[in-house]
């Protein structure tokens, strides 16, 4: 833009209000992001609950694993939005449920995880999000900690379950879960919240939560 467009009061008022709509920017992107340091402790906030949600049971239940850390996360003041994944998504994990728990009691045969090497096979799989201002620009993180250590990138979380990058979908806030034709939904969904206790609870008779 030439020098001499600024003395004139018609681009004054642009470049204002170009400013106003820059100060306004800044602003949300304040509010929606978080720095690289808050990712990781919010990551070990959720890590921590493994006793309250069986992040160690991952065969199933990754909508209200999701669901629970969102509203966590939202709880402490940060913004969270949800990453989602299709395919055939196989992890090997350490957690080995067979057909009866330590105490010998049946476990039933849905739910447990179908090979005893502790493999899954998923045909989706959701968890929260967030974006981190990372001082050189902004990134993408997963807070998933059924599958990872720390707060990992869309193309890292979907390289643990055999995936591209290009797999992986930026979801809203409020998506809960996945209809069989491939589209998602908004929840939550009480017949699926049911599962909760029943995963926890095998979990915890495991040893493993």
């Amino acid at each position: 833009m030439p020098a001499w467009a600024f003395r004139c009061p018609g681009w004054e008022l642009v470049a204002r209000a170009v400013g106003e709509v820059r100060e306004a920017a800044d602003a949300w992107l304040g509010a929606v992001t978080v720095t690289p340091l808050e990712a990781s402790a919010i990551f070990d906030e959720m890590a921590a609950l493994g006793g309250v949600i069986p992040f160690a049971y991952p065969a199933d239940g990754c909508y209200f694993r999701a669901e629970d850390m969102a509203k966590l996360i939202e709880d402490d003041g940060y913004a969270v939005f949800k990453a989602g994944i299709q395919g055939v998504l196989e992890v090997e994990t350490e957690f080995i449920y067979g057909e009866t728990d330590p105490q010998g009691r049946p476990l039933d045969p849905r739910n447990r995880l179908e090979d005893d090497d502790g493999t899954i096979t998923w045909g989706w799989h959701i968890a929260p999000a967030l974006i981190v201002d990372t001082g050189a620009g902004f990134e993408i993180q997963v807070i998933d900690p059924s599958l990872a250590g720390g707060p990992v990138s869309p193309a890292e979380w979907a390289a643990i379950m055999g995936q591209d990058r290009n797999a992986v979908e930026p979801l809203s806030r409020d998506t809960y879960g996945r209809y069989s034709d491939g589209s998602w939904y908004e929840g939550p969904d009480s017949g699926l919240e049911a599962n909760r206790e029943v995963y926890l609870d095998k979990c915890q008779r495991a040893g493993y939560c």
